[in-house]
Order: structure tokens, then sequence, then C-alpha cells
């Protein structure tokens, strides 16, 4: 999955788990940034929200439409010269001379990518001597919706886990930002949870994705996921409800 789409409306508990992110950057008043993988650019508003006084914010995706939309919700939010910017340009290939970018954050977009070694020795050329890479993706075959039908519950997550190319690469992180050639690699787990199921949270935004991927095609398993829709929405109602995710994050350094 892209990046989450978070500001407009407003999820706030991706807001708070960005917030987590940025804090693991350390963020300094001369830093450069590079978001590889950008999507719309919410995560890179953000960041500007909560450090304006970054040198640099450098936005990159491989679809024009979505570097578009981006460039347009940071020209009606902030109007025009700010220190942020996005560009079409490959993750594989990045347009960038090397030791470039103080920080570059590279998150939820290798299971999309023919080879994401390729792209983390990419993020690791133009990362300064000093910098750090932050590399995050989820492992959806952690999640966890309460209540549910368990037989339900395993067949759904597993089949929406293999919908996509690899819906397990997060556990993969570790070795994959080893094998680029990072001097450190500092694994972490983020652990998403609400307490909710409603349309300001995550886990209904994915539970959608889910009848959309996996139930569009199946008519038996579209309409089991719709009474179990109802279930968590009186659950939630009723203080019942459960969700939780595991972000699997890697804090890469690289020395010299």
């Amino acid at each position: 999955m892209a990046q989450d789409s978070f500001l407009d409306p407003a999820m706030p508990d991706i807001i708070e788990q960005w917030r987590a992110y940025f804090r693991l950057l350390e963020l300094q008043p001369s830093h450069t940034i590079l978001d590889v993988g950008c999507n719309t650019g919410d995560a890179d508003r953000f960041l500007l929200r909560l450090y304006p006084y970054v040198k640099m914010i450098v936005g990159i995706d491989n679809s024009y439409s979505r570097v578009q939309r981006a460039q347009a919700r940071l020209l009606a939010e902030y109007g025009p010269g700010t220190q942020c910017s996005f560009m079409q340009a490959p993750a594989e290939c990045l347009p960038f001379p090397a030791n470039g970018y103080d920080r570059v954050l590279c998150v939820e977009m290798l299971e999309w990518v023919d080879e994401p070694e390729d792209v983390l020795r990419e993020v690791h050329r133009v990362l300064k001597p000093g910098g750090v890479a932050l590399v995050i993706h989820t492992d959806f075959d952690t999640q966890v919706f309460s209540p549910a039908d368990l037989g339900l519950h395993r067949e759904v997550v597993h089949r929406f886990t293999d919908t996509g190319p690899d819906g397990t690469i997060g556990r993969m992180l570790t070795e994959l930002c080893t094998t680029a050639g990072f001097d450190e690699v500092r694994p972490s787990v983020y652990p998403l949870i609400n307490r909710e199921f409603s349309s300001q949270m995550y886990s209904q935004q994915v539970f959608e994705m889910m009848v959309e991927w996996i139930g569009g095609a199946d008519h038996k398993l579209y309409d089991e996921l719709q009474k179990w829709k109802e279930e968590l929405n009186i659950a939630s109602e009723s203080g019942r409800f459960f969700y939780s995710v595991n972000r699997n994050i890697c804090l890469c350094e690289k020395r010299k």
C-alpha cells in the first residue's frame, strides 16, 4: 500500500503515527529531506507543519497524477514559495547527486517495485555521510480485528496480504537495509491501535480496501464482510472494538 492520505480529512491515528516517525529523525534547521514514494504528499505537508524551519523537503513519486495532486494541495495550504516541492521520478534511479540529503523517507512503497534492493541502494547513495534513512512498511499479515469469526478473519487477512505484490515485506526490511550498505540498521515496530471503528480511523479505511480488493470478485465473501462490518460497528458503539497492525521500521545510518 502507498503512503496513507491522512490530512484531508484528518485521521488522528495516522497523524499520531507520523508524529512518532518524525521524532525518530531528530530534524534540525539545516536538514534537507527526500521522501521517496511520496504519494500525494500528505507526509511532507505535515512535516512542514511540524518543522517549518527545515531547509528543504523534496517528494518524488513515479506517478505524474499523484505528483500533480501533491503540488496542488501544497499550493492550496501554503501558497507559492515554500521550501517543499514535488517531482515525478523513478525510485530505482533517483535524479540526484550522491551525498545530497540529510534525511530520506521511504515509507510503504517497496512492495510496489520489482527490485526493492535497488531502491534502498539509491536511498543510501543520495544520503549524506552521517545521514539517516527511515524505511517503513506495514506487515498486513499482523492485522487483528475484534470481534471476529476467527476462520473468516484469518481468511480475509491472509487473502488481502497476498493480493498485493508483497504484503509481508515489512518483516524483511532489516535484511534489505543491511544488504543495501547502511552501517547501522535499528529495527523497531510501531503498533497502530484503534479502539473505534469509524471513517476517521485506519481500521475502517483498510477494511473497506479489503472489501474492494478481495470481496469484489467473490460475492459470498462480500456478503460475509458486510455482516462482519455491521458487527464491528456495533462493537465500536459499545466499546468492545479492537484493531491493531504492525508497522515495521528501520532507522538506517550512513556513516561515511
